[in-house]
C-alpha cells in the first residue's frame, strides 16, 4: 500500500481514538462495573480489551521499525485474556487513562513506520503491516458500540462505513450464502455484518 494511503488510514484511527477518548471523559466507576453489550463482559473488560489491542499493536509496530519481528501478544495464547481480566477491574479513571495512553502509543508507532511494505505476525497468521491500522480503526469503532454508552452505528463516520462495508459485504456470500441482504442503511448493514445488528434481522455466523 502506498505511504499516502497508509497515512490516510492512520489519520482515521487518530480521529476514532479522539472520539473514543472524549466519550469516556465522564465515565464513572459504576458505569465501568456495569455490563456491556458483549455477553459476560463488563464495560471495564471492553475498555481493557481496547487498551490491550493498542498495546500489542504498538509493540509489533515499534519492533518492525527496529527491524524486529514481534508476534501479536508476544505469541502468548493466554496474554490477551489475562490482561483483560487484570485491567478490567481498574477504576474508571485508571481505565480511561490506560485507553488514552495505549491509543497514543499505538498511533505514535504507526506514524514512525519506515515503510508499509512488510508483514507482521498476528495470532491468525502473517499479514501485511497495513492490516494494523485497518484492524485498529475497526476495533475502536465497533467496541464503542459494545460499551453501550449511547453510541450507535449512526455515529460511525461515512469514511468508516464505506471503507469497511466494501470489505465485509463481499464476504457475505461465503459466510451465509442462503441469506439475502436486508434493506437497511449502509451503517446498519455494516453493523449487522459485524454482529451488531438489531433484533429481527437474519442471524449470521459469528463474525471474525
Amino acid at each position: 500500500m502506498p505511504q499516502a494511503d497508509a497515512a490516510w488510514l492512520v489519520s482515521q484511527v487518530a480521529r476514532s481514538q479522539a472520539r473514543l477518548d472524549a466519550s469516556l471523559a465522564a465515565l464513572t466507576d459504576g458505569q465501568v462495573r456495569a455490563a456491556s453489550a458483549l455477553p459476560g463482559w463488563t464495560r471495564g473488560h471492553v475498555l481493557a480489551h481496547i487498551a490491550g489491542n493498542a498495546r500489542t499493536a504498538a509493540e509489533m509496530f515499534e519492533g518492525y521499525a527496529r527491524g524486529e519481528d514481534i508476534e501479536q501478544y508476544a505469541g502468548s495464547p493466554t496474554r490477551r485474556e489475562a490482561e483483560i481480566e487484570a485491567d478490567g477491574n481498574r477504576s474508571a479513571a485508571e481505565l480511561v487513562e490506560l485507553v488514552r495512553q495505549t491509543g497514543a502509543r499505538c498511533l505514535a508507532a504507526y506514524r514512525s513506520m519506515p515503510d508499509w511494505e512488510g508483514t507482521l505476525r498476528w495470532q491468525s497468521g502473517r499479514r501485511p503491516v497495513t492490516r494494523g491500522p485497518v484492524s485498529r480503526w475497526r476495533e475502536i469503532e465497533i467496541h464503542r458500540l459494545d460499551l453501550d454508552l449511547g453510541s450507535t452505528s449512526s455515529d460511525w463516520s461515512l469514511e468508516f462505513v464505506e471503507f469497511h462495508l466494501a470489505r465485509e459485504l463481499p464476504r457475505l456470500s461465503e459466510r451465509a450464502p442462503d441469506i439475502a441482504v436486508p434493506e437497511l442503511t449502509a451503517a446498519q448493514l455494516l453493523a449487522w455484518l459485524v454482529g451488531r445488528g438489531g433484533n429481527g434481522l437474519p442471524q449470521l455466523p459469528p463474525w471474525g
